[in-house]
């Protein structure tokens, strides 16, 4: 009965005939590279299946999607475009996944060297994502952890709500795409490719916010000795500006009392309501309102309140 052994050459000699007859695969403890040995489908066998052509190509499509190419190695596109080369093997019996770099700081053919760079580490029993992990500057984070502890130090100082919505934002626009990086690693063109994806929903004041935030992590990076270098901070000429007019005003008095019928009919809180009336009386910025104190008003059951 014909054997596929792992780590030996593929015989030019197996016809695809023999594929109808049992094939038994020996792969030692599992110690191996997930899927097809030199290719993705039977009739590809011996051949690589990925181009730089096709690589330039991928584009985003809404989806995270792959590209495979051969003994485990697929390039992976998120559903904002990033590109990251990622190789699948398992090891004691799991699948797991090793990523290798970004594209197209790493082209095809390097990422097939890294790819081959694994296996003697699968053969000796050792999981090559920790060996990456354990050859990484000492202290040296990804960009959610460091994101994180930035939050952490900055809540102290910040109400609650925003500490949840920078969170939020983060966990929305950033953390799918880069926060698996170490931030040693992240280079202005992968943080302008998330800032694009971003002014693309459209959310151009949007997109500035984010790259403030991560112009701010990194720089908390810098300074705590984690970091050289705010990759952010290089991309903030590339990003579309953002449109700013003039805020549209009333300017006779029949438009406030149309403003104030429509306000009256829409379903909302009481509270909000008669914050909402007070202040067309008293015609003050809104957060004076908000943060009002009941020392603050005179007379208010009287015929002349202040």
């Amino acid at each position: 009965m014909p054997q596929l052994i792992a780590g030996q050459p593929f015989s030019p000699a197996f016809s695809l005939q023999t594929l109808s007859q049992p094939i038994a695969i020996h792969i030692g403890v599992s110690q191996m590279f997930w899927g097809h040995f030199a290719g993705t489908t039977p009739g590809s066998w011996g051949y690589h299946v990925l181009t730089d052509a096709k690589c330039r190509a991928a584009k985003p499509t809404g989806k995270a999607y792959k590209l495979s190419d051969s003994r485990g190695l697929y390039l992976f596109v998120t559903a904002t475009g990033y590109r990251s080369w990622r190789c699948k093997y398992r090891l004691r019996g799991k699948e797991r996944a090793l990523v290798l770099g970004a594209y197209p700081d790493m082209p095809l053919s390097r990422a097939r060297d890294a790819r081959d760079a694994a296996a003697p580490m699968l053969r000796d029993g050792q999981d090559p994502s920790l060996v990456k992990k354990r050859g990484a500057p000492t202290g040296t984070p990804t960009l959610k952890q460091l994101a994180e502890d930035w939050i952490g130090v900055q809540k102290a100082t910040w109400v609650p709500r925003h500490a949840r919505d920078v969170l939020r934002s983060l966990e929305r626009d950033v953390f799918p795409v880069l926060g698996e990086a170490l931030i040693t690693e992240i280079t202005p063109p992968d943080v302008l490719r998330l800032l694009r994806a971003i002014e693309s929903r459209p959310a151009i004041e949007t997109a500035h916010r984010v790259c403030q935030r991560l112009e701010v992590v990194f720089a908390f990076g810098i300074a705590s000795g984690q970091s050289s270098g705010n990759p952010a901070a290089e991309v903030h000429a590339a990003l579309k500006p953002v449109k700013r007019g003039r805020q549209p005003a009333l300017r006779n008095l029949q438009e406030a009392q149309q403003l104030l019928l429509e306000s009256e009919k829409q379903p909302g809180q009481p509270l909000v309501k008669i914050a909402s009336r007070l202040l067309a009386l008293t015609a003050v910025r809104p957060g004076v309102i908000r943060l009002a104190q009941p020392d603050e008003l005179e007379d208010l059951d009287g015929t002349a309140p202040i």
